[in-house]
């Protein structure tokens, strides 16, 4: 009757479960030398991953909730929280249940929810420099490691997997890994050089070498609350992405890459916003850039009011800003305004009125303050033979100092999407994404 299910595996005699008598007495000790700070706070949010294949996603969550970093957007009812099924910003959730992840596209869901990362491949004569790191990290609580490593070399079943490290042992020299595909092993010690081994192992879809990356808050970031980036817009591989939104990417990049000669700001925004929605309305129907969040089906009306109102007061202050306006005149009198660039929003069947909808000119306007057109930071430094891309950063960065009609809210959210676009775009042309997704801990099913 159960023949080809699991309950559980055993744990190879390398591994040492976390609530065995041996198990309880490394914790004792660790804790007595100092090395299990960060400890408490990932337990507080200890979870098991919803799918056999997200490792990667589960193990982001504890560290997510674990900083306290607030998502920004309603998880269930009123509460704002992380979740597995919230992280859909680099890689599309149904590509990761099949695929899982990378070490390349954890990074980049990690920097889209605004943590710092460092990315760290040792090599076996590292051994010394990760001990160390090791040492320091697990005396903290604001800050956590997250191994990717193989399960092979650790005598367990499957192969590539994440799981954060949540204590160390100096005496014995082992790590606590708090693995969170607890229906197949529990926490487990194991050996710091058996851990550097399996992570010192290739991808083989990758090709690249795993390892471990240092997290910590990113205290200079928000969430945008209203907006987001599309999923359709990921890091996956290439042939995952629609075609037509590789093109407008392209093709935007290129001419942002021209050397302007316009020596009226205006002149170029101008042109830019002709160029790019000319551009966007090339994109098939089905196909969008960016999108607005919604409140989960559960949330109560009264608070969907209060969400919507929220959305319409920003919605007004960017209908009030020079790019708005210049958006609309393109939109109204030279190109069709985009059908495809914006999902429809959420419905509430006991509104008291109808929801003021965020229309295609609302994206396009969004689009250009947010995208990362790199180089100038400070407006007055461009010079005038620029890219058109810096001579637009000039021009947008311009737009900020009028507070007056931008506000904090709205600023929150050009600058949260301006994140996500830059960690997106940034992994889209790095070498190691022309690669498919990581060898995911498939024999989990097993």
């Amino acid at each position: 009757m159960n023949k080809g299910q699991f309950f559980q595996r055993v744990l190879p005699e390398s591994c040492i479960s976390f609530s065995s008598e041996e198990g309880k007495t490394i914790f004792t000790e660790a804790l007595m030398s100092g090395y299990m700070n960060c400890y408490f706070k990932l337990a507080a949010q200890f979870r098991t991953q919803d799918e056999p294949a997200y490792c990667g996603l589960s193990t982001l969550v504890m560290i997510l909730n674990a900083l306290e970093i607030d998502p920004g957007i309603a998880w269930k009812g009123p509460w704002r929280w992380y979740h597995e099924n919230m992280l859909e910003c680099c890689v599309p959730l149904e590509v990761v249940k099949v695929n899982g992840i990378s070490l390349e596209q954890f990074t980049c869901i990690a920097q889209c929810n605004c943590l710092v990362t460092t990315v760290v491949r040792p090599e076996p004569k590292d051994e010394e420099t990760f001990r160390n790191v090791v040492k320091s990290y697990t005396k903290r609580d604001d800050a956590f490691i997250v191994a990717t490593y193989s399960r092979k070399v650790l005598k367990q079943t499957g192969d590539g997997h994440f799981s954060p490290i949540a204590g160390y042992h100096p005496g014995r020299d082992m790590v606590l890994m708090m693995d969170t595909a607890r229906f197949k092993y529990p926490p487990h010690w194991i050996h710091l050089p058996s851990l550097l081994t399996a992570m010192n192992t290739q991808d083989k879809a990758t090709g690249t070498l795993r390892g471990y990356v240092l997290l910590s808050k990113n205290t200079g970031c928000d969430h945008p609350v209203i907006f987001c980036v599309s999923s359709q817009l990921s890091l996956a591989i290439h042939s995952i992405i629609p075609a037509d939104i590789m093109t407008f990417v392209q093709k935007w990049w290129d001419f942002l890459e021209h050397q302007s000669e316009a020596t009226d700001c205006l002149v170029t925004i101008t042109e830019a916003t002709g160029h790019i929605m000319k551009l966007l309305s090339d994109l098939k129907a089905e196909n969008w850039l960016l999108g607005t969040h919604v409140l989960d089906q559960k949330c109560p009306c009264d608070l969907q009011e209060k969400f919507q109102c929220m959305k319409e007061l920003l919605l007004e202050k960017l209908e009030k800003t020079d790019l708005y306006l210049l958006v609309s005149q393109h939109g109204e009198k030279k190109y069709k305004a985009p059908t495809c660039i914006c999902r429809p929003a959420q419905k509430c069947e006991e509104a008291s009125k109808p929801y003021k909808a965020v229309h295609n000119l609302h994206m396009v306007t969004m689009l250009l303050f947010a995208w990362p057109y790199g180089a100038a930071t400070n407006p007055d430094a461009v010079p005038s033979d620029s890219t058109t891309a810096e001579v637009l950063n000039k021009q947008v960065l311009s737009m900020y100092v009028k507070k007056q009609i931008i506000g904090a809210d709205l600023s929150r959210e050009i600058e949260g999407l301006k994140n996500q676009l830059t960690v997106i775009l940034a992994q889209l042309y790095s070498d190691d994404n022309n690669k498919v997704t990581n060898d995911v801990d498939k024999q989990d099913n097993q």
